[in-house]
């Protein structure tokens, strides 16, 4: 798992210590723009296969993954925005997710820690809120936390 603030480096420092493994590179654009899958093909491994999915991620990484790959979903944030904005039950696409990834032998989660103090607003607010809760289930059950700051890593579990 990889947390880090927004523009630190994060994809970058993935695509490094990934790059010679064969990976399943799921973007998770915004609903409303495609800006980052055009970076992600442009710098991506040869052994990579890239999915763009903002919405159906659990059933994506099910259909496509198998047993010696590494999964790679960047980032869980732009996920839970576009699921909360567009599902009814999103708790249940969460623990969906969940649940696959301790099923799951390898994989990365790349986050982004926010505070709630940035935002009055009240969406945003449970946004960043639900994204903590998140956060703290992946902590659990991750192997190896890093956070990324100013596109250096330091390792915390």
């Amino acid at each position: 798992m990889l947390i880090g603030l927004q523009k630190t480096g994060k994809s970058r420092i993935i695509r490094s210590t990934c790059c010679n493994l064969k990976t399943l590179y799921v973007v998770t654009n915004s609903i409303n723009g495609k800006d980052k899958l055009f970076q992600h093909i442009k710098y991506r491994s040869n052994n990579w296969t890239i999915y763009e999915e903002g919405i159906n991620l659990t059933a994506l990484i099910k259909t496509t993954m198998n047993t010696n790959t590494m999964v790679i979903i960047d980032d869980i944030s732009t996920w839970l925005v576009n699921i909360m904005l567009l599902k009814s039950n999103c708790y249940n696409e969460i623990d969906k997710l969940l649940m696959l990834l301790k099923e799951t032998k390898n994989w990365v989660v790349i986050t982004h820690e926010l505070s709630t103090n940035i935002s009055t607003n009240t969406l945003n607010k449970k946004i960043i809120k639900l994204l903590q809760n998140m956060t703290q289930q992946l902590v659990l059950i991750s192997n190896k936390i890093y956070i990324s700051i100013s596109g250096n890593i330091l390792r915390l579990k």
